[in-house]
């Protein structure tokens, strides 16, 4: 018999294992497994971190709603607000100007004049928004400027700088200097609201005849010149327009002494329409009140009753309060505007130049533009 020993098979031991090439598991299975592995951890990673929101620093949370709201109030004219050279403009196109029943049609407020003039305040904005008279509730407060549904408390304060400085009221609820709260601190310009001050000792002229009329002319298209920045603007419509004459007694006739006699003041208006047509009218003003600064700026209604005579020496000071020329400006070009403040004295009592009876409301004629003073908003969040 041969033998058998290598043809049968060996037996394998306990201590036996499979050569590499012997497992039933592929290398693209462990790929596959560590694929899905690593994806699950990234997506319970970026869970994780959305569920610790809310765990987040209250200190961090506020100052970036007191930031945002700050950006809000000086980097943005609000909402409604007419575009930059606008042509027309009635008052529902400005927040500022809408009345208390046609609140719910300011949709935010902001203090820039335009969106491109981030950081130069309005003067007339900074007014309405802190007279709490419109919006009484703080809610009306911060649904316009805070958003959302969080009842977040906030305290907005505005300060111009100067001697003495100006303080406007402040808006919101009183804060504790030693809580915690978001803060953020804005340096704004504010463009003051401009003036003419008008010495009418120029004027005079002894021996001319003349018919007693002098005016102050305001043309648009030069106080709104698109050649200068909005900052250097007089924007009648937007904006206070103060009109002073002062040494009145210097225009007297010499055979009157110690008397000028104002017979009347009207505005006479001359606009162009969007169909070429032209318009112009003549609309008294109420002067009682108006002459020697007896009397603070008066609020007139458009248009105004028929005016008074009176016998004054020193001053005519008038101050047309910012909204006051929206009326006229509604229908016609804006740009095509002019305006004279006329004044009418009895001719036997002064004697004014023929051929120098007027000021321009410009710079050019003795008039700086409007002033840029610098001031703080502060925002406190909590």
């Amino acid at each position: 018999m041969g033998s058998r020993i290598g043809t049968e098979p060996r037996m394998r031991g306990a201590g036996h294992h499979p050569a590499p090439d012997e497992s039933g598991q592929l290398s693209i299975d462990f790929y596959i497994g560590l694929s899905i592995f690593l994806i699950t951890l990234i997506i319970a990673s970026t869970m994780i971190s959305g569920l610790l929101v809310g765990l987040q620093s209250k200190k961090i949370d506020y100052d970036a709603v007191a930031y945002r709201s700050g950006v809000i109030l000086v980097e943005d004219p609000g909402e409604p607000n007419t575009v930059f050279n606008y042509l027309t403009i009635n008052d529902s196109e400005e927040w500022e100007f809408i009345g208390i029943d046609q609140k719910r049609m300011v949709r935010r407020f902001g203090l820039s004049l335009y969106k491109s003039t981030p950081r130069t305040l309005s003067e007339q904005k900074i007014i309405s928004f802190t007279n709490q008279t419109r919006f009484p509730a703080l809610s009306e407060y911060r649904e316009r400027i805070i958003f959302g549904s969080y009842p977040y408390h906030f305290n907005i304060t505005l300060k111009v700088t100067g001697d003495p400085p100006i303080y406007y009221p402040p808006v919101g609820l009183p804060y504790d200097p030693n809580s915690t709260y978001g803060y953020i601190r804005r340096v704004v310009l504010v463009k003051n609201q401009s003036r003419a001050e008008v010495n009418m000792t120029p004027f005079f002229n002894n021996t001319t005849p003349n018919t007693g009329k002098f005016w102050v002319e305001l043309n648009y298209n030069s106080l709104m010149d698109p050649t200068r920045a909005p900052h250097y603007w007089i924007e009648p419509p937007k904006e206070d327009i103060t009109i002073n004459l002062y040494n009145i007694s210097q225009i007297r006739n010499q055979s009157q002494p110690n008397r000028v006699h104002l017979t009347n003041i009207t505005i006479e208006y001359y606009g162009r329409l969007w169909d070429q047509t032209e318009t112009w009218g003549e609309l008294p003003i109420d002067v009682t009140a108006l002459v020697d600064n007896t009397s603070p700026p008066v609020t007139f209604v458009w248009p105004s009753g028929p005016g008074d005579d009176c016998d004054v020496n020193s001053t005519i000071n008038i101050t047309f309060p910012a909204g006051y020329f929206i009326p006229p400006s509604a229908y016609a070009n804006i740009t095509l505007i002019r305006m004279n403040v006329t004044y009418y004295f009895d001719p036997a009592t002064v004697n004014i130049s023929t051929g120098n009876d007027h000021y321009d409301y410009l710079k050019e004629t003795g008039l700086s533009p409007p002033s840029l003073n610098p001031a703080i908003v502060e925002v406190r969040v909590w």
